[in-house]
């Protein structure tokens, strides 16, 4: 997509996606959350095994294939994925549109989404038909009366944990918690886990707690871009209760025959490999993790001295959530694009409220260290005036 095609939708109506598409075509892109660095470089001997696999790709069975790229997730994930069969597709919002399709099937009408959070989960939702009751991320993860009240208007919840674009990761007794009314009340849960890599959260299995859960169902997705740069290689993946097993089994069926093989090798390998050298402390950083820690205190010590302008939110994430004190989040990042930086403005996340996101802005930070040092220099250039940046 080119920048005219992208540009013949009036600015009001760009969803974060249009905005992605501009950043592919910019040389500093850290627009989209996907994972960006050269990976190769830091698995070298993984990647000539890779290499070597394209000339048998096809040879590869493909169920032996998929079972020990679910070993391997299991393993890192820190996940029991070997309960029900797990459905697997080439992206998460192809998982997210499978999940859409099964609410409607299941006649759910109403279903509480988190806000704020990537607005391609609303803009599939409401694709489907199904009517959005936002939940504010502060008061979903409260236990006052606020909360119950919002929760008895919906027949299903959709989470994000950790969120996207805030980073805000649940406890464990926050998110067993939900998980335990969620069965009590008959309401059906889907968390959507993404980020999950860059987190603790493999210090505790959801997958197995869900299952304990008495009359609990649920829908969890897992993904595998946002942490591994594989050139748009990637794996998403639907786990659920047995009884929602066989429509989405069905639903997926209908859509997709099977993940390559390939991406499922390759992934396996490098997932394995990242495990061996970075996952035997608890508290635990791969290396997309490493990656983001550094580009993160990069950002924040580069814009340390114009608090009075923009101020850097906390958080593990693989994203930045910037606040900006009394600039226009969507004229800023048009300003940005024009020298070359693509960035993404907050207000699509806020997709109840773009208002309450007019001043923010998300920076992904899972880039090559050395070519992120460029954007808290441009950022600063632009935030403090100076035009005439470049890249």
């Amino acid at each position: 997509m080119s920048d005219d095609k992208v540009r013949s939708i009036p600015q009001e109506n760009w969803t974060l996606t249009d905005w992605e598409w501009l950043g592919l075509r910019k040389p500093m892109n850290v627009a989209d959350g996907h994972a960006h660095f050269d990976l190769a470089a830091r698995f070298p001997a993984e990647f000539a095994r890779i290499a070597q696999m394209t000339h048998q790709w096809e040879l590869l069975d493909q169920s032996t294939s998929e079972h020990k790229f679910l070993e391997a997730f299991s393993s890192i994930s820190g996940q029991s994925l070997a309960a029900v069969p797990a459905q697997l597709h080439y992206s998460s919002s192809v998982s997210i549109e499978m999940v859409a399709k099964m609410l409607r099937e299941l006649n759910v009408e109403r279903v509480g989404l988190v806000t704020p959070t990537f607005d391609n989960i609303p803009l599939l939702f409401r694709r489907a038909g199904i009517t959005l009751v936002p939940l504010q991320e502060q008061i979903l993860w409260s236990h006052g009366p606020i909360r119950r009240d919002l929760l008895q208007q919906c027949e299903a919840l959709f989470v994000v944990t950790p969120n996207n674009p805030s980073g805000f990761c649940p406890t464990e007794e926050q998110l067993g918690q939900l998980m335990i009314e969620c069965g009590q009340d008959g309401r059906l849960l889907v968390c959507d886990f993404s980020f999950r890599l860059y987190t603790s959260l493999h210090l505790w299995d959801q997958h197995a707690e869900a299952h304990r859960v008495p009359g609990l169902r649920f829908v969890f997705l897992e993904d595998t871009g946002k942490v591994y740069p594989m050139s748009e290689l990637k794996v998403g993946l639907t786990c659920a209760s047995a009884d929602l097993v066989p429509l989405l089994t069905a639903l997926s069926n209908e859509l997709l025959l099977n993940v390559s093989p390939f991406t499922l090798a390759a992934l396996t390998e490098v997932m394995s490999a990242d495990l061996t050298r970075h996952g035997s402390a608890p508290q635990r950083r791969l290396t997309a993790a490493r990656i983001a820690d550094h580009n993160r205190a990069t950002l924040t010590q580069g814009l340390t001295d114009l608090a009075e302008v923009v101020s850097v939110g906390e958080g593990g994430l693989s994203v930045a959530w910037l606040t900006l004190r009394d600039q226009d989040a969507s004229t800023l990042c048009e300003l940005w694009a024009s020298h070359g930086l693509a960035a993404l403005p907050g207000a699509p996340f806020h997709w109840d409220d773009p208002a309450a996101g007019a001043r923010c802005v998300r920076i992904a930070l899972a880039r090559e260290p050395d070519d992120f040092q460029q954007v808290p220099e441009l950022l600063r250039m632009t935030l403090t005036g100076a035009t005439d940046a470049t890249t």
